[in-house]
């Protein structure tokens, strides 16, 4: 018999204690962790490969890597798959123009252009890229 009372002290016990601490953790104040508002949601471009156009013949291949900053609680896998469509298709056409030729990229005007394509691509939900890696690689095949 005092076994069967001890046992539902301690049943009871452990209901209060649990009910107790449920109260006691929504009066406490959020963790800094959670106070602080969601910052952008940075996701990695996957790297892009892009030719370099002169004289209609490639004379060479730039490859990047790029990160994109989106708004807070954007979904990347749903947002990234038509931002590098995007991204590939103005930067072929740059490098079919020539603009991507060695000495002739201006930084500044790139990353400009680029913001504007993942701002379009993303429905506005983009807020900044990052350029990470820009590689210049010649083509020193012959007659290509």
């Amino acid at each position: 018999m005092n076994g069967a009372k001890l046992a539902t002290l301690a049943v009871l016990a452990g209901i209060l204690g649990a009910g107790g601490g449920y109260v006691a953790g929504t009066l406490l104040p959020p963790s800094p962790d959670t106070a602080t508002a969601a910052g952008p949601v940075k996701a990695a471009v996957a790297p892009l490969i892009v030719p370099i156009w002169q004289q209609g013949r490639i004379t060479g291949f730039v490859a990047m890597e790029l990160a994109v900053d989106l708004e807070p609680g954007s979904d990347p896998g749903l947002l990234l798959p038509a931002i590098r469509d995007r991204l590939l298709g103005d930067l072929y056409e740059i490098g079919a123009q020539g603009g991507m030729q060695p000495g002739r990229v201006d930084p500044a005007h790139l990353q400009a252009l680029l913001l504007h394509a993942i701002a379009a691509a993303s429905g506005g939900q983009a807020r900044g890229i990052t350029v990470n890696k820009l590689i210049l690689q010649e083509n020193r095949r012959q007659g290509t």
